[in-house]
């Protein structure tokens, strides 16, 4: 059986602390391009992506790692870096991406959340570590990322799902040995993120997971989690929808759905029986109506107006 394929994306990974050699390890330099990656490594400087790597390593060992480079040596970075790593990611045909990064400016939300949907969509599974002052963060706000932050046990803490997007609580207290000498890792939800990467590479091993929702409900026994409906990349929209002025933040295509089927995510109606009919397709579901529905799914995300009750 092959192995696991992680990548790291962060500020680059040392190597030779490593057990194994990296499958890759690659940076996006400043015209956006991914290239090889050449620059020596030490344990001298700021090694926040090597740490988040050994983490992974210690506690899935059967995996195969890369590196993808897309902050300096300060753990600074562009927004627009990460849809080069993404990309790299995919056409190498590795799914699950462990993000101990984001962004607490709204004004990056929209490009980032655009770029997490088209991937995630796609089979990618994203963990990402939300910021440790507790402000939202992007991407680990958003339905289709895996969102950590550090605890004490492993647990969701429902209001912080609510509010700022963070799905599990995880602890952070890991051990490594750094130049033979044990290491313990402080309380950051950056080093908490790689553990649940590393349960979720467990995961991948045994089976084939097709969507982060499918994931996020193997890792917790808890059903119920409350969602904005921000996962949709391209969507099919019933005319009996009411027509707002404004713009769509997702792409809409028009036409009979059946056409459709093949380039969508997400249906959305505003119609009890429009909704029978199509949410025994394989597609994310958004009910617009009032009547009162039942609906449980397993594999896929569904929004209507009573959730949005209970956010608020």
């Amino acid at each position: 059986m092959d192995k696991v394929k992680i990548a790291v994306i962060d500020n680059g990974v040392v190597e030779k602390v490593l057990r194994q050699p990296l499958e890759y390890r690659v940076y996006i330099d400043d015209t956006n391009c991914c290239v090889i990656d050449n620059e020596h490594m030490d344990l001298l400087g700021f090694i926040h992506g090597t740490i988040c790597a050994m983490i992974i390593e210690n506690n899935f060992s059967e995996c195969m790692l890369s590196s993808v480079k897309i902050l300096n040596d300060d753990g600074i970075g562009k927004v627009d870096k990460l849809k080069i790593a993404l990309d790299w990611c995919y056409q190498n045909n590795i799914f699950l991406v462990n993000l101990s990064l984001g962004v607490t400016h709204f004004q990056d939300r929209t490009s980032i959340r655009d770029v997490i949907n088209h991937y995630a969509n796609r089979g990618m599974v994203i963990v990402a570590a939300s910021a440790n002052d507790g402000y939202k963060t992007y991407p680990a706000s958003f339905s289709n990322v895996i969102g950590i932050a550090a605890g004490d046990v492993f647990k969701i803490d429902i209001n912080l799902q609510k509010h700022i997007g963070v799905d599990f609580i995880v602890p952070s207290d890991h051990e490594i040995v750094l130049r033979g000498n044990p290491f313990k890792v402080g309380n950051s939800n950056s080093y908490a993120a790689p553990y649940v990467t590393a349960m979720i590479g467990k995961y991948f091993e045994k089976k084939s997971y097709s969507n982060v929702y499918t994931i996020r409900r193997e890792l917790s026994s808890k059903e119920d989690f409350v969602y904005y409906p921000d996962w949709i990349e391209i969507a099919w929209v019933s005319k009996r929808c009411e027509q707002s002025r404004e713009e769509y933040y997702f792409e809409e295509v028009s036409g009979e759905l059946e056409g459709c089927l093949s380039v969508i995510d997400t249906i959305i109606v505003n119609n009890k029986e429009e909704f029978k009919k199509y949410c025994k397709l394989d597609k994310h579901m958004v009910y617009l109506g009032q009547e009162p529905i039942e609906y449980r799914t397993l594999d896929r995300y569904f929004w209507c107006r009573k959730q949005r009750v209970k956010q608020i």
